[in-house]
């Protein structure tokens, strides 16, 4: 018996791009005698094998074909030539608004769902308690999925695909919108249908992720597979393959694009949405500078020098100030940070009165693995004497910079932050006799 549990054989997929609509039927009318099309070809011959328990990552730039091969493997599309040999069953979570019908409730969803891949309505019934408790959906579960919000969908769609006993799993993007807690609930589930010898597909444009799950990548290009490797090898690649394309810019190119991330910066309007505090004290400005004192731009290199310029205007008499910046990757985990409190420098004990202004400097580094960051601002009083939660914040801006790590040279991050450490070492051979 066959150990594979996916055979993708030269599969590939053509679709006819039409200038105007009328061409079509002109086309008809001259019963294909002549041609007013011109083919595009999503996928070009693609080949790989997925064993049975194992989980593939795939990954590429948008447009690349991605969500084509997974349509194809779920069948849900025909390809144009080639095939695909699927040994076992398959549920999938497709891109946002594919498998429901937007007038029925979430519970008929499910339900009918669950009659399509050959369960009876009561075998559907004994699982919805744990599709329930999973999606997190409460009273909307009997409402009409038109009404949810994207991350509702997410939720029961994923909790009715693992709920079906899979033999193979696929996951495009879709899970890119549900929130922070929804997802790492997401990823705990994966890796336990990992231990279980589920197949997983899955689709992410987050490398970490693919890494963090997947035990071997597919990289597809322009409909083509680039490479099908390990995931550290062929993320490293795809990542520097990124940064040679980032590279090839033109000085001009370069320039419009420090100039609109300077906008960027200084316009807070922008930032309003993602703003609070109580306004006794607030950021007027914020610059991010690289080592030779010039802005960095939207790319910083790993582990490059950065300087993070805070100006701040008081709007009332305040003691016991405290300024941070907190750096955050694209799941909106906390990943370095600091703060005056903390250096126990003399912005704790400045008294300080209206329209007082304050710049803060920080100077630290960016030890990141390859991603997209975001820098959070903040401004507290805070009294040493009382409990963390008597804490009151003047100004918190969320997303105030964002920028993204590029590894240019050939260095190894395995990990998310890399911290240079002391090595000893020694050797002892035993003596010939």
């Amino acid at each position: 018996m066959s150990d594979a549990a996916i055979v993708v054989d030269n599969v590939a997929k053509r679709y006819k791009i039409y200038k105007h609509p009328r061409d079509r039927l002109k086309e008809i009318l001259f019963f294909g005698q002549r041609s007013y099309h011109h083919d595009f070809w999503a996928l070009k011959d693609v080949s790989f094998e997925i064993k049975k328990g194992e989980t593939v990552g795939i990954i590429g730039q948008n447009g690349s074909g991605k969500s084509t091969l997974l349509q194809i493997i779920a069948g849900v599309l025909q390809p144009t030539s080639g095939s695909v040999i699927r040994n076992g069953r398959i549920s999938s979570l497709l891109e946002l608004g594919t498998g429901f019908n937007p007038d029925f409730t979430g519970r008929a969803n499910v339900l009918m769902n669950g009659a399509l891949m050959g369960f009876t309505q009561k075998e559907m019934e004994a699982r919805m308690p744990l599709i329930e408790e999973f999606a997190e959906i409460g009273e909307f579960i009997d409402q009409p999925v038109k009404t949810y919000s994207s991350g509702m969908y997410v939720r029961l769609a994923f909790a009715a695909a693992i709920n079906v006993d899979p033999d193979i799993l696929i996951v495009d993007e879709a899970l890119a919108v549900g929130d922070m807690v929804f997802q790492a609930k997401c990823m705990t589930k994966l890796h336990l249908l990992k231990q279980r010898g589920i197949s997983v597909v899955l689709v992410s444009h987050d490398l970490s992720t693919i890494r963090a799950l997947s035990g071997i990548c597919l990289w597809i290009d322009n409909g083509a597979c680039v490479l099908y490797r390990e995931p550290a090898y062929v993320t490293a690649e795809y990542a520097r393959k990124y940064i040679e394309k980032i590279n090839k810019n033109t000085d001009a190119q370069k320039n419009d694009a420090d100039k609109i991330a300077m906008q960027s910066i200084g316009d807070f309007n922008r930032l309003e949405h993602f703003r609070t505090g109580s306004g006794e004290m607030q950021f007027s400005k914020i610059s991010i500078l690289g080592k030779n004192g010039q802005p960095i731009g939207a790319t910083v290199d790993f582990d490059q020098e950065i300087t993070i310029i805070l100006d701040l205007i008081a709007r009332r008499v305040n003691t016991h100030v405290s300024v941070a910046y907190q750096i955050r990757d694209s799941k909106m985990q906390p990943i370095l940070g600091y703060d005056t409190f903390a250096s126990r420098n003399g912005v704790y004990d400045t008294n300080f009165s209206e329209g007082d202004h304050l710049q803060v400097v920080f100077t630290t580094k960016t030890p990141l693995i390859h991603g997209r960051y975001s820098i959070n601002i903040l401004v507290s009083h805070f009294d040493d004497t009382k409990n963390f939660s008597d804490v009151v914040f003047f100004d918190w801006i969320e997303n105030a910079y964002i920028f993204e790590v590029c590894i240019k040279q050939p260095t190894q991050v395995f990990s998310i932050v890399q911290i240079p450490a002391t090595i000893e070492y020694s050797i002892s051979r035993e003596s010939a006799v």
